[in-house]
């Protein structure tokens, strides 16, 4: 049982096909708390990882009730439900009802900028976000740049909690500074709603270019420097007191787990948007890893850092947190033990 993540781990070591005999599986089912990890039915999820797959043409991969009349087929005897991605190794399987909020929607619309000129200029967009259900939800949103359909960039972030049916959030007017040092191409501007990074619930967005001849395809977009503001920061019909009132100080605490393998959380409370830094050392004081850069809104905050890369130790994690608005700013360091 994993207190810190809140799920129960069991894990299934060379388990023998039915045929060939000398193949085997290794995998393990992990069972998440649904107090912790909500679902529209209130069941639990489970995740299926395999590691070492072997054979896999004659076997069955799903899930079913004790008295195995009800369940989920994946694969059976090497036929895959119709909706089925293809094994791999390594793979996952994650079953459930779907997400606690699938009442949510929001809508990014494209006013003008684009293409945007060679040195650079603002992308104007709109932004509606509405939570048209009947309970209150928790989720995060956030703006992600994609460049040549690459790996999505995390611009602006902002976290919910108890986000009541009917408010909205209706922000026309809104920027992106692009900067000139963007590779010149084309680029998707995209507005999540769901668990960042992984757990998308919905989504909406718009393509746009920018002039240069500076083209790389193996250009990853960054936060800008130049302040632009956070669409997510301002939310209609809200009640006095509904949301969790913002810290009064910067503050950083202990990550957790810790020690750790190969995942851990620091959280940190910003009482106003902020640039944060975090970078990690090791024991030498060399710079190992970068964690997060950039800014983010208002609020108890948890960053997820995967240290998968690393060998295990002790590090000093070092956080500056440098407010918007204010200019205060705040740093702090941190032990963490990596264990593997």
């Amino acid at each position: 049982y994993d207190a810190a993540n809140n799920w129960f781990i069991v894990e299934y070591y060379e388990v023998r096909d039915f045929y060939p005999s000398w193949d085997n599986m290794t995998f393990e089912v992990i069972l998440y708390d649904p107090l912790q990890y909500p679902t529209i039915t209130g069941d639990g999820e489970i995740l299926f990882q395999y590691n070492n797959l072997g054979n896999w043409s004659s076997c069955t991969i799903g899930i079913e009730n004790h008295i195995q009349d009800d369940g989920l087929t994946y694969l059976y005897n090497n036929i895959y439900e119709e909706h089925a991605s293809p094994m791999d190794e390594p793979f996952a399987i994650l079953f459930t009802t779907g997400p606690s909020s699938p009442s949510l929607s929001v809508d990014l619309t494209y006013v003008s900028g684009s293409p945007v000129p060679a040195g650079g200029g603002n992308l104007n967009f709109d932004v509606y976000v509405e939570n048209y259900g009947s309970v209150a939800l928790d989720y995060d949103a956030w703006l992600d740049v994609e460049y040549e359909a690459g790996p999505p960039t995390t611009v602006v972030m902002r976290s919910f909690t108890n986000y009541q049916p009917g408010w909205t959030i209706n922000r026309p007017g809104m920027f992106f500074p692009v900067p000139g040092t963007y590779a010149a191409g084309s680029y998707d501007f995209i507005g999540r709603l769901g668990e960042h990074p992984l757990l998308v619930w919905v989504e909406d967005g718009f393509p746009f270019t920018k002039d240069g001849a500076n083209r790389d395809d193996a250009f990853i977009p960054f936060i800008p420097e130049t302040p632009f503001p956070n669409p997510f920061d301002v939310i209609l019909g809200v009640a006095s007191g509904s949301l969790t009132a913002l810290p009064e100080n910067f503050s950083v605490g202990p990550n957790y787990p810790n020690p750790f393998n190969a995942e851990t959380v620091i959280p940190l409370s910003l009482p106003e948007t902020a640039q944060v830094t975090i970078d990690l050392y090791n024991l030498r004081g060399q710079k190992v890893a970068s964690i997060f850069d950039g800014m983010h809104t208002a609020g108890q905050v948890k960053i997820s850092y995967n240290a998968s890369g690393l060998s295990s130790g002790i590090y000093f994690y070092r956080v500056q947190m440098t407010g918007i608005e204010t200019t205060n700013t705040h740093s702090q360091i941190g032990k963490m033990v990596l264990v593997k």
